[in-house]
């Protein structure tokens, strides 16, 4: 009896799951894409206000709707293909974000990697943005999707937005999917806000990286660690992840 129960334990494949924004990267990817389309035209400055204002409640801490970004957003990319806006995606990806991802995300990241612990981000930015970074990372994603027709990205969503209470539950029907009820755990589960805590609540072990205030506070009762990761990649962790982009593209 006493043996059974460790035993199934090791043969549950491990899990540990990060959030994106604010996570393993320094900033927002929904802000960086709108000053990339400011910069190539497609956005006016004063179009962008209403989401830099976003941006700003958002670092702040203060009520915010993501809805309002995406709308936006979405709205100046349904002139553009698919192709693209998935072109965007990865200059954003590569000139932008790889550069602010945060040296300490990647390396637990890729120790997790080494030790056969599987890795996902868990992140309510758009598919199109975060499937380069996890495939820069080499892990797996999920991500907001949005619906396409005729061959453009539309403002609608393709199912809910994998943010607060949505991303346990698509983290869940994700790897039930994958490894079946019971064949799967948690052991770690990374985020910045407070809409994470129901994700690092089901996680054996949580980590509040540079939190806001209420989840700073949540770390405090719940005992999670408090992590805090402000330097960005270095230069030979920035050629790795744009080299392993090109091999998998």
């Amino acid at each position: 009896m006493n043996d059974r129960g460790p035993v199934q334990h090791r043969h549950k494949v491990p899990i540990a799951v990060f959030d994106f924004d604010g996570t393993i990267i320094d900033g927002q990817s929904s802000v960086a894409l709108v000053l990339l389309l400011i910069r190539k035209r497609l956005m006016s400055l004063p179009e962008a206000v209403p989401v830099g204002w976003w941006g700003l409640r958002y670092k702040l801490h203060l009520p915010h709707e993501q809805y309002e970004v995406r709308s936006r957003v979405f709205e100046k990319l349904l002139p553009l293909t698919v192709d693209e806006v998935d072109r965007l995606c990865d200059e954003l990806y590569r000139k932008k974000l790889v550069p602010e991802m945060r040296e300490q995300a990647v390396n637990i990241i890729e120790r997790y990697k080494s030790h056969g612990v599987e890795v996902l981000i868990v992140s309510a930015s758009f598919e199109s943005i975060i499937s380069r970074v996890a495939r820069g990372l080499g892990v797996h994603q999920i991500s907001t999707k949005m619906k396409v027709k005729d061959n453009h990205y539309t403002p609608e969503l393709a199912a809910a937005p994998v943010e607060g209470y949505e991303k346990p539950h698509q983290l869940k029907e994700w790897a039930n999917e994958r490894y079946g009820e019971g064949g799967w755990r948690l052991v770690a589960a990374y985020g910045d806000h407070h809409t994470d805590i129901p994700l690092l609540s089901m996680a054996e072990h949580g980590y509040a990286v540079e939190p806001d205030w209420l989840l700073g506070q949540m770390a405090k009762s719940e005992g999670w660690t408090v992590l805090r990761w402000r330097k960005h990649v270095s230069e030979s962790q920035r050629d790795l992840l744009l080299a392993r982009d090109d091999e998998l593209r």
